[in-house]
């Protein structure tokens, strides 16, 4: 007699279910969370809040609900409730902090945060233990909201708002911990402490509200200790670091992410040069704009950092110039470590190596061009300073603070004029020039040089960077010279406007140094440099801007369609079509950016369109000039 096969399970709607256990356990936190909003503003009581700003808040928490509910039975629906709860809840949270910038962009940056989770860009389609990983879920996202607490805890109400979320999460923890799906005992212990952990912060509140919103922070992660993975099990779902070394993308955030956080801790705790020590604030901003080798500074760095403050910039400055990615492939290759195959070809487009296999050999050449070109600049620009009056030690230092900052297009420098007082000086302007010209090329293009003079074959990459940087080398020196020929650049020699017009042109394209009076500048000539700094400098390089091998694209294919023709070329090569989109893309995302970066300065600063407009296109291409809207002060 013939038997029945065994039915193979269908995959039921609560497979689907299970797959969204952590988003849903998020949500679940968040939503408890968004009452949190109504404390964000500065007065302290409730009374003061309309009733459109309580009613706004609601109904995003209410979204934010309903998107967790949904996510079972249409997850397209309950993404949509949710990001739009999510949207709401920062718009009007926001709006009420126009006047606290700091405070706005943490609400944003955690905004942000929650709709990359709420729309991941690969979902995962694995099956998951629906209560272990909403109970984790609910507890990541609660540790985040008790954090954001500790900033807010100004009263009983706020810190009772500030229990919620982990309330919450040390509960879904609980009925996970005593469920049938974990005999494992051991797991109650940690999730029986955090709910006491509760219990504790909600008797302090009274006394202490900050207090009592710090001992909260031992509910999430008691919630994370009783649902961690059991030893020897495989991982369900990815770890956080499995995540993030996937892909080089996450390696080269977190990271930097990491050096920007670790700078800003050295900078605050290390000793001042004036005696008052530097606010965490400030140098977390100087740590992120050294990182980034931008150059905008809100304090100076003459007055406000000692001796090893400086040289831990100048080593921010190093890191970032050369990118965290290489320093990453390097530390990895000296250690005798494979790169992943992700990784490898990452490396391999970023320094124009002929293939994975060349790729060690590529890094040194990068590294020795790098530190050879910085060492001779440095030994240059020492000779220049001594002759300008400094002491050997004192020029040695200057040379080669002066020589890193300019190859890695950071723009900092150990004067608190820039390069205003050696504007007299052609040897030191001429020599930065250089550095920064070299440095903004990349490493790809620098390398094909002596090919370029041999007459070899020569990428049309490379060809194209080594066109449009002198196109756009010469014709801004000939405006700033002609437009500023009586107004910012009035009281020099012939000779030394024409030096300095050339050193703007050079140095406006993501470099950040000056040499004359930028406020003094026309407003021509500031729109100008605007649009340069935009436009930046080479790809792979340590420059910043949409690239100038982009904005070429763009103007290629602009001239094939004046005449008709289907494809864009350069040097009687087709250019892809798909090199054109991604043109495109990069460049609108990027005018984007800076539409909104204007208007968000525009509302919370008194700052004058231009003005505000130049800061962000400085800041946004990593370029450091200023036109007085973040001079220190």
């Amino acid at each position: 007699m013939e038997q029945n096969p065994t039915p193979r399970p269908s995959a039921p709607r609560a497979r689907r279910h299970d797959e969204l256990g952590g988003l849903r356990g998020a949500l679940w936190s968040i939503a408890a969370a968004c009452p949190l909003a109504l404390f964000l503003d500065p007065t302290p009581t409730l009374s003061d809040r309309t009733a459109v700003t309580v009613g706004a808040l609601g109904l995003g928490a209410l979204l934010v609900l309903l998107g967790a509910l949904r996510l079972g039975s249409s997850p397209r629906q309950g993404r949509s409730f949710a990001g739009l709860g999510v949207v709401l809840v920062a718009g009007v949270t926001t709006s009420g902090l126009l006047m606290e910038p700091g405070a706005a962009f943490v609400t944003l940056l955690a905004a942000g945060a929650a709709l990359t989770r709420i729309f991941p860009r690969a979902p995962q389609t694995v099956w998951a233990d629906a209560p272990r990983d909403e109970a984790r879920g609910a507890a990541f996202a609660a540790l985040a909201c008790v954090i954001l607490g500790l900033g807010v805890q100004r009263s009983l109400s706020s810190a009772a708002v500030a229990l919620l979320a982990p309330s919450l999460a040390v509960g879904l923890a609980l009925r996970y911990s005593f469920s049938e799906r974990n005999p494992d005992l051991t797991r109650r212990a940690p999730a029986v402490l955090g709910a006491l952990s509760v219990l504790i912060a909600a008797a302090l509140a009274g006394r202490s509200p900050a207090g009592a919103v710090a001992v909260s922070t031992l509910a999430p992660l008691g919630a994370l200790l009783a649902t961690r993975r059991a030893e020897g099990a495989a991982p369900v779902l990815p770890g956080v670091w499995e995540v993030i070394l996937g892909d080089p993308a996450r390696v080269l955030v977190a990271t930097f992410a990491a050096i920007c956080l670790t700078g800003g801790v050295l900078l605050s705790s290390g000793p001042a040069a004036s005696g008052d020590p530097v606010s965490f604030l400030d140098a977390l901003f100087m740590s992120v704009s050294a990182t980034c080798v931008t150059g905008l500074g809100v304090i100076d760095v003459t007055t406000a950092f000692s001796g090893l403050g400086r040289v831990i910039l100048l080593l921010l400055i190093q890191v970032g110039g050369l990118g965290i990615m290489t320093f990453s492939a390097a530390a990895l290759t000296l250690l005798g470590q494979r790169l992943s195959v992700r990784h490898e070809r990452t490396m391999t487009g970023l320094l124009g190596a002929e293939g994975p296999g060349h790729l060690q050999a590529e890094l040194k050449r990068v590294l020795g061009l790098t530190f050879v070109v910085e060492g001779l600049g440095a030994v240059a620009l020492t000779s220049l300073f001594i002759q300008a009056g400094d002491a050997p030690g004192g020029a040695l230092w200057r040379g080669v603070f002066t020589s890193i900052s300019a190859f890695c297009n950071a723009g900092f420098a150990l004067q608190s004029d820039s390069l205003v007082g050696y504007q007299t000086n052609p040897g030191v302007l001429h020599v930065v020039s250089g550095l920064i010209i070299f440095g903004g090329l990349g490493p790809a293009v620098l390398l094909a040089a002596p090919r370029l003079v041999r007459g070899g074959y020569m990428s049309l990459h490379a060809r194209l960077s080594w066109v449009t940087a002198a196109v756009l080398l010469v014709l801004p020196a000939l405006f700033i010279a002609g437009a500023e020929w009586g107004n910012a650049l009035a009281g020099l020699s012939t000779s030394d406007r024409v030096h300095n017009a050339w050193f703007q042109s050079v140095t406006l394209r993501t470099a950040g140094f000056n040499s004359i009076d930028l406020t003094a500048l026309n407003p021509a000539t500031v729109l100008m440099m605007i649009l340069m700094m935009f436009i930046g400098g080479g790809p792979g390089s340590t420059a910043g801007g949409i690239k100038t091998t982009t904005a070429a694209i763009l103007f290629l294919a602009v001239i094939a369609a004046v005449r008709g023709q289907e494809h864009a070329e350069a040097f009687g090569r087709r250019i892809p079509t798909g090199t054109v989109y991604r043109a495109v893309a990069i460049t609108t995302v990027g005018g984007l950016v800076a539409f909104v970066a204007a208007v968000g300065v525009l509302l919370t600063q008194a700052m004058p369109p231009l003005v505000a407009l130049f800061e962000v296109v400085s800041a946004l291409g990593t370029v450091g000039l200023t036109t007085g809207g973040t001079s220190p002060g």
